[in-house]
């Protein structure tokens, strides 16, 4: 239910990173954090754009070689154990939410240049980082039919690898040249790593009630 929750807020980010004429005006006081997104000049709505959704439906927004070429020049890194790690992982396969999600809001957004090449990278190096921290922290031994990265290489590796594509990550925002792209991502990174530790705390609480249980599974 969380990664859902994680999917949603890339969806929100590749929609404000300026694939389109969204702009932000000032937050609202109450309600959802997303509120505060108006259009200046407003493009037809996703759920209008009946051609575009279709293309995706169809597959036109599974990350194709731009994106993966990008993912796999920048896991690359002359200490070997970095590559070998995280390509165990990025090579189990998975559905690649994140990166499509953001392919498909630039393709909604009629966006015709290759920034969100990177970022979809981008997007797919936070959650792969997350995924590798996630299996330490739940002692995990399987993950997509195969065993974790914290059990062929352990814990300590897992982690640090998860650190370095956290780091590759911060470096794809900051080529991007937007300031909003790198606050957006920023501060998506850290409500996954406050939900992350909110799960933990709450972990077999029995007294956690409904309304603490739906905050954790939204970050």
């Amino acid at each position: 239910m969380r990664h859902m929750a994680k999917a949603g807020i890339f969806a929100q980010m590749a929609m404000q990173a300026g694939f389109g004429r969204l702009v932000l005006s000032a937050p609202h006081a109450k309600g959802s954090p997303y509120d505060c997104i108006r259009s200046s000049d407003p493009p037809a709505w996703p759920w209008q754009r009946h051609d575009a959704v279709a293309q995706c439906a169809a597959g036109a927004c599974r990350p194709g070689a731009s994106v993966n070429k990008v993912i796999l020049d920048r896991m690359q890194s002359p200490v070997s154990l970095i590559p070998e790690l995280a390509g165990h992982l990025i090579a189990g396969g998975g559905k690649r939410l994140r990166p499509m999600l953001t392919l498909a809001c630039a393709r909604l957004l009629d966006y015709a240049g290759t920034r969100h090449h990177k970022l979809a990278a981008c997007v797919e190096f936070i959650h792969t980082a997350t995924l590798l921290h996630d299996d330490v922290v739940d002692g995990s031994d399987l993950r997509r039919g195969r065993a974790t990265a914290n059990t062929v290489w352990g814990n300590p590796a897992s982690v640090l690898v998860g650190d370095f594509l956290f780091s590759r990550s911060f470096e794809l925002m900051v080529e991007d040249g937007s300031l909003r792209v790198l606050k957006i991502l920023s501060h998506a990174s850290a409500v996954i790593a406050e939900g992350e530790v909110a799960q933990l705390t709450a972990q077999r609480n029995v007294d956690t009630t409904e309304d603490r249980y739906l905050e954790i599974i939204s970050a």
